[in-house]
């Protein structure tokens, strides 16, 4: 008995330890959690959120007859980041499950004053061209902007390409991701009604 006892008494107190242990790092998880939501609190309509070691900038959705559009924008340097980022972006399953992510991006060489940039359709004919339009037009560098539409069922025509632009350019502006380092940052964003 007074073995089994002491066996007890032993148990009990590695069982508190592992109580105070796991209390810890249930308020270290707490912590996290709250620091992601007041990130994307502080994101306003659009939210910022550190994936892997890149800052992934989501907008707000918007949504057409069914079709939903949401821009992402993330500063990239090399074509090696820009691979990287869009294995992050399509790894969340949500993006990954878009009927189209249509890309473009642009990178600044300094030394050359050139940019080397690309685009991507992904299905969605001449939208990629657009989206690069736009950012030789804003005159952004070092960025890449996603752009994932989700089909509801019903043709768009020509509205599809007015409503990928304008999610992009509502979220560079809102992000300033890509402006020229002399550039000032935007400090009000006018949004027009889509």
């Amino acid at each position: 008995d007074t073995k089994c006892n002491s066996m007890e008494s032993e148990m009990e107190g590695g069982g508190g330890k592992r109580t105070d242990e796991r209390e810890r790092e249930g308020e270290e998880a707490i912590k996290e959690e709250d620091e992601v939501k007041m990130e994307k609190e502080e994101g306003g309509a659009s939210s910022q959120v550190r994936e892997d070691h890149f800052h992934i900038w989501h907008g707000e959705p918007f949504t057409d007859r069914k079709s939903t559009f949401q821009a992402h924008v993330v500063e990239v340097h090399t074509k090696e980041e820009v691979q990287s980022v869009l294995n992050v972006l399509k790894c969340d399953r949500k993006i990954a499950a878009a009927t189209h992510n249509i890309l473009a991006y642009r990178l600044y060489n300094e030394t050359h004053s050139t940019c080397q940039q690309d685009c991507d359709d992904d299905g969605e004919t001449a939208a990629g061209g657009r989206l690069l339009q736009l950012l030789q037009m804003m005159d952004r560098r070092d960025v890449l902007v996603m752009v994932s539409r989700w089909f509801g069922g019903i043709l768009l025509h020509g509205d599809r390409f007015k409503h990928i632009n304008n999610v992009a350019r509502i979220l560079l502006l809102e992000s300033n991701v890509g402006c020229k380092r002399d550039e000032e940052p935007a400090t009000k964003v006018k949004r027009k009604h889509q």
